[in-house]
């Protein structure tokens, strides 16, 4: 049973989903992937001017 290669079939997953979830750490996290700094920083900016814009159509609404 030891000796058997046919036992061993689940390394083949667990490296599949090793590279997978490696590859997908560095696409979201790391060497200038999707969600880097400058991603962070432009989510920031566009988060702050439609918060800007929404307190000044709020306050334009209540004036009037």
């Amino acid at each position: 049973m030891l000796d058997d290669s046919s036992s061993i079939w689940f390394y083949w997953p667990m490296l599949g989903t090793g590279i997978g979830v490696a590859i997908t750490r560095i696409v979201l996290l790391g060497i200038g992937g999707l969600f880097g700094r400058d991603w962070e920083r432009r989510e920031i900016e566009t988060l702050s001017v439609r918060s800007h814009s929404r307190s000044k159509s709020a306050a334009a609404g209540a004036a009037a």
